[in-house]
């Protein structure tokens, strides 16, 4: 029901298999663009079926993406400078293990620091901003692009920690060069949020403007002519330079206020969580009932593929490709 790009966590090969068939069948022949994510179980291991998985998608044409998300203090030494020395192993031997594999890998700055008093990784530490930052150097020094682990939060709820912390990082590992995805999350990987997901989009939306625009330096936009012609405290509101360039300078929010305490207050005085959750119905209810965006032979084609799946779930018992210690 939807065109967008999405991830998912995949447990077992079998998962693997079934899902790269999946993608097959709705590509209708054409090669679909899957990516595994491949990330350690602990420190220095990367364990066997997930390596299993990862060569799955290789030998299917497919890449996997390394996700070295080692936690200072915990797997990863708790000197920065130490998590990034393991972060570097991992993302080098992935690139390895996909090189031999022939296929691609990538860069990733996804470690974290433990909150040392609950022990719980941390989101949205100022440390993320400082990982991301050597990550970045040290990627590109490789010959890189560096996705980083940033615009998250610890924040249980959409709130001023929440938007502080993916702010903060957020526009910083832009500035720095690097990539971030995966909004909508609240805490360390403990939920999600529809609400937290729209508030996400406008300020995302926000950097955007910021980022992919500049300033545009010329006879038009300097508006020399416009400046003598309106002139000592003259009003350049009704001049016709402004109607004509004031829908591509302006960002336009859906969600935060931009009016006075009055306006504000004449429509409820709501905060930016309850103007998120009304825009959440309002695109729910616009896209309800869903549609489908395969065909009909299509769909059929996957629900048979799915009853299978249903009818043997043995085959996706993660305990039987376990690793066992020998004896």
């Amino acid at each position: 029901y939807s065109k967008k790009p999405y991830g998912v966590y995949i447990m077992t090969p079998e998962s693997a298999r079934q899902i790269i068939r999946i993608a097959g069948i709705v590509a209708g022949g054409e090669p679909p663009r899957l990516s595994y994510l491949l990330e350690p179980n602990g420190a220095l291991s990367y364990d066997d079926f997930s390596l299993e998985m990862a060569l799955t998608f290789a030998e299917a044409g497919h890449g996997f993406h390394v996700g070295p998300m080692a936690m200072a203090g915990l797997d990863a030494p708790v000197t920065l400078a130490g998590t990034l020395v393991m972060q570097n192993a991992y993302n080098l031997i992935a690139n390895v293990i996909a090189y031999l594999w022939g296929t691609r890998c990538g860069w990733s700055g996804s470690a974290h620091t433990m909150d040392l008093r609950s022990s719980l990784c941390s989101f949205g530490s100022p440390n993320q901003v400082l990982i991301g930052f050597a990550a970045v150097q040290l990627g590109n020094w490789y010959g890189f692009e560096v996705g980083a682990n940033c615009a998250l939060t610890d924040a249980c709820v959409p709130d001023f920690q929440g938007g502080f912390e993916k702010g903060m990082s957020a526009i910083a590992m832009l500035l720095a060069g690097a990539g971030y995805g995966a909004q909508g999350i609240v805490g360390a990987d403990q939920g999600t949020s529809f609400e937290q997901l729209v508030i996400d989009n406008e300020w995302a939306s926000a950097l955007d403007h910021i980022f992919s625009r500049g300033v545009e330096v010329n006879a038009e936009t300097l508006a020399v002519d416009v400046i003598r012609r309106v002139g000592i405290l003259g009003s350049f509101l009704a001049d016709e330079h402004t109607v004509r360039h004031m829908r591509d300078t302006y960002w336009r929010s859906t969600i935060f206020n931009y009016e006075s305490w009055d306006a504000w207050m004449a429509k409820g005085g709501k905060d930016v969580y309850a103007r998120a959750h009304e825009r959440v119905k309002e695109i729910l209810a616009a896209h309800y009932p869903p549609e489908p965006v395969v065909s009909e032979p299509v769909k059929r084609e996957l629900d048979a593929l799915i009853a299978d799946a249903m009818a043997h779930p043995e085959r996706f018992q993660a305990e039987r490709y376990r690793y066992q210690a020998p004896a």
